[in-house]
């Protein structure tokens, strides 16, 4: 009954309105589905309404709000002082995902319903700037205590953060088709952490479509997406995309026959998904990075198998299987696999890429009490050493956003994994406790993982240039990792928020981190932050 009365509060938008992984909106749908003991035809997100059931009529108009968002920021973090240069990546992804979950503190948006069937959003979110949260201004020592950029009230305009907007889009959307074209979150797969596609990106420049028909007893569904992603390097990561050995081989690539190095970088994906019946879908996916060559048809056709075009020195492909099992009512057992790179028996060991995979085991189980919708959910994840890396820069399998900061001055470039959002060479499970009910959420999450030596910025296969051997953990009982001194992190995550009115909501956000794997960034041993807020819509 409480699902009956929650869907439509929040579809209140036309049929193209996007539901991503994280919103109430898609977390109840999937719930109802489950309840009623059927698999969702696809686990990729964003959804739209009219793939959730929506079937309402709606006029065009475009409604305008304002919001503001005050938030303290209470915790004992240090400063993070280091900077690397421009565009050059060097802030810990932890870090970065603690200023991705802070709330802007105004935001002006436009929502235009075109009829039925076609939607845009506008929306300007501004934010506090980057440095000033995490470096502590630029002196270090000026502690951030909210959201709001307090140096504007002294008249000093360079807090004004112009990395925005975070968020957009046009999206049209029939009950078996969508497109849209914007900037958003896109994820694959029912992991709530993704291993191929995930959402951890604070946003993905794309163009992305899909359809669903019947097929059977179930359906079909096909998904693209087609990734933008700014190519900007450092001098350092420019060197290495264009080095030549004097020695044999002369590229990083065994099978390169030149260098490529055009500013370009495009994540295509493309995936199907086969419901047969009620209670089971299995999808399978590949990802196809073309980076250091402008894209042509070949490399972002939709109806190829993209590891068959052979882009020797231009392209990184990985491909992944999914599924997803309801046995009972309310419960789904879910997993991924990826593989990035498999070292066949006719290729040259380590130095032709060694073994790079990753996989991923869920459960997750709704419940609908008389107080609320309860969610439980339970994953592990695992990650080999090499995974998402590459010699290259612009073929590492991530995703990189800038981020313009003036309190203290700097170009910082955010690497995120496209898959797991803690990179290679860990093991990792993550804990999911969460309520939902008509004014109040509340959910607690648990995330541990344990990290090897390797990360994205180890250069791949430990190599310095194109004639090397390959260096460190290259060997074949490496390839599984983790590897070399072992890193521990634990991270609590607790967040509540209240909303009795539709204008006015009340909340809160409680991060605690502790582990090994934090020593190597501050000299505390118990990190914790606590961001409560308010937030007005006008």
């Amino acid at each position: 009954m409480l699902l009956v009365l929650l869907i439509p509060l929040i579809l209140l938008a036309n049929l193209a309105n996007l539901s991503f992984k994280g919103d109430e909106a898609y977390a109840l749908w999937k719930a109802k589905l489950l309840l009623a003991g059927e698999v969702p035809y696809t686990p990729n997100t964003p959804v739209t309404s009219a793939f959730m059931g929506d079937r309402k009529q709606y006029k065009s108009n475009t409604e305008v709000s304002f919001k503001t968002i005050p938030q303290l920021t209470l915790h004992n973090f240090e400063p993070f002082t280091t900077r690397a240069g421009w565009y050059n990546p060097c802030v810990p992804l932890y870090l970065r995902y603690r200023y991705d979950t802070l709330y802007p503190w105004m935001i002006l948006r436009f929502d235009s319903n075109i009829e039925n069937n076609l939607k845009a959003v506008i929306n300007l979110d501004f934010r506090k700037d980057y440095r000033s949260y995490i470096s502590h201004g630029p002196s270090g020592s000026a502690t951030p205590l909210t959201n709001f950029p307090v140096e504007l009230l002294k008249g000093d305009i360079r807090a004004l953060d112009f990395s925005f907007p975070s968020f957009g889009y046009a999206a049209y959307s029939s009950n078996h088709f969508f497109a849209s074209l914007g900037r958003y979150k896109l994820s694959w797969g029912p992991l709530r952490n993704g291993l191929t596609l995930s959402d951890a990106s604070e946003y993905y420049d794309n163009f992305s479509s899909a359809f669903i028909t019947p097929m059977g007893a179930g359906s079909f569904s096909y998904t693209f997406n087609l990734i933008s992603v700014i190519p900007l390097l450092s001098s350092s990561e420019w060197e290495r995309q264009t080095k030549v050995s004097e020695g044999n081989p002369h590229y990083w690539d065994l099978n390169q026959d030149q260098v490529y190095a055009e500013p370009s970088k495009l994540i295509v994906g493309h995936r199907f998904d086969i419901k047969p019946n009620r209670w089971l879908r299995f999808g399978i996916g590949e990802i196809n990075v073309v980076g250091g060559k402008h894209p042509d048809l070949t490399d972002f056709n939709p109806f190829i198998v993209f590891h068959n075009t052979y882009g020797e020195g231009f392209s990184n492909v990985m491909m992944s299987i999914d599924f997803s099992i309801v046995p009972a009512k309310g419960l789904q057992i879910y997993g991924e696999f990826t593989m990035d790179d498999f070292a066949g028996p006719t290729e040259a060991g380590a130095r032709g890429k060694p073994n790079a995979m990753a996989y991923g085991l869920g459960i997750e189980y709704f419940q609908e009490t008389s107080y609320g919708l309860l969610r439980l959910s339970g994953e592990i994840y695992h990650t080999d050493t090499w995974i998402y890396n590459r010699w290259q820069p612009l073929l590492k399998i991530t995703n990189r956003t800038i981020t313009k900061s003036e309190l203290p001055g700097s170009r910082d470039a955010n690497e995120y994994p496209l898959g797991f959002k803690y990179g290679p060479d860990l093991n990792a499970f993550s804990l999911l406790f969460e309520w939902l009910a008509n004014h109040m959420n509340i959910s607690l999450k648990f995330e541990h993982f344990t990290q090897g030596e390797v990360t994205l910025d180890t250069p791949y296969l430990n190599m310095d240039e194109p004639s090397d051997e390959p260096g460190e953990f290259t060997d074949r009982e490496s390839w599984k990792g983790p590897v070399g001194e072992l890193k521990k992190a634990n991270i609590v995550t607790l967040k509540l928020k209240h909303g009795s009115f539709r204008s006015v909501k009340i909340g809160t956000d409680l991060g605690i981190y502790f582990g090994s794997y934090f020593e190597q960034y501050t000299t505390r041993k118990f990190t914790f932050e606590l961001r409560p807020f308010i937030e007005l819509e006008f």
